[in-house]
Parts: C-alpha cells; structure tokens; sequence
C-alpha cells in the first residue's frame, strides 16, 4: 500500500465495477501518501457520489479544483453541484 500510482488505478478499477466503497478506500489511501495526486480524486469523487455522502463528494471536488483545473475537473464540477 505505499505505491500511490496502484492505488489510483485500483481506485479506478474499483469505480468502474461500481464497487464504491472500495473505490473509496483506494482512493483514500492514495491521497494519504500524496496529498496532491488529482489523478485519485476523479474515481473518490464518484465513489462518495456512490455511496451517498454529496457532501463528501463537494468536498473532494473542491480540492480537485484546486489541484488541477480542467474541461474534465469542470463537467465533474457540474454532475456534482
């Protein structure tokens, strides 16, 4: 588990099987080890989106902004709010 681009495909992976609480975790666990990897929070996004918790996905949203302001970041920006 301290291999950050792993645990971001294994996010993704795990978002795309619509298997969202371990998509979350992955995702979490990639972001514990690089705080700033924008690449985790695409798959984070959708898994709090998943699992219900709106406001977590604001959240996550906000620091994806911030890290990488994007057309992607934006149309993610506008499924969100």
């Amino acid at each position: 588990r301290r291999n950050a681009d792993a645990l971001t495909g294994l996010a993704a992976l795990a978002d795309e099987r619509r298997d969202f609480g371990a998509a979350r975790e992955w995702a979490e666990a990639a972001l514990k080890l690089e705080p700033k990897r924008w690449a985790a929070y695409p798959p984070l996004l959708d898994a709090y989106g998943g699992l219900g918790d709106q406001q977590a996905a604001r959240r996550a949203l906000d620091e994806l902004l911030k890290l990488h302001h994007s057309p992607a970041a934006a149309a993610r920006a506008a499924a969100v709010y």
